[in-house]
């Protein structure tokens, strides 16, 4: 059985800062092996502005799914497991320079970073063996 954040939880995570939502992600999603982001038939969404395009991620489905704007209709929460996202969606997200923007909440965007820092992240972590925050 998956943890799932207590209402508490969800509401504090509302209040926190985009550095400090990643190091709630890079725990999570370590823990349930999963990471969500908002998709259809055709895969993941892709955001666009400018000249730049990228991708939400979040833990746990309650959290993609309270994202979920009108602009994103057709579109719900959607699960691939942390290694499918590590070693096949981070590579082709590398080759085709889309960013990630972690855990973005409804009124603050997430921390991007490109898809090839969060790689380098993921491994590190999984090489030290470092999955759970400080303190």
């Amino acid at each position: 059985m998956h943890y799932k954040p207590t209402e508490t939880e969800l509401s504090d995570l509302q209040k926190m800062s985009a550095e400090q939502r990643m190091m709630y992600f890079l725990t999570r999603t370590n823990e349930t092996e999963e990471v969500w982001s908002l998709g259809n038939d055709d895969g993941w969404l892709i955001n666009e502005s400018d000249d730049q395009r990228w991708i939400s991620v979040w833990p746990y489905e309650v959290n993609a799914s309270q994202y979920k704007t009108v602009d994103q209709e057709g579109y719900d929460a959607d699960t691939v497991s942390l290694e499918h996202f590590v070693y096949t969606l981070l590579p082709v997200m590398i080759e085709q320079e889309i960013l990630i923007d972690i855990f973005p909440v409804e009124q603050q965007s997430g921390k991007l970073l490109t898809a090839a820092d969060l790689f380098e992240i993921i491994e590190q972590m999984i090489d030290t063996g470092q999955y759970f925050l400080e303190g």
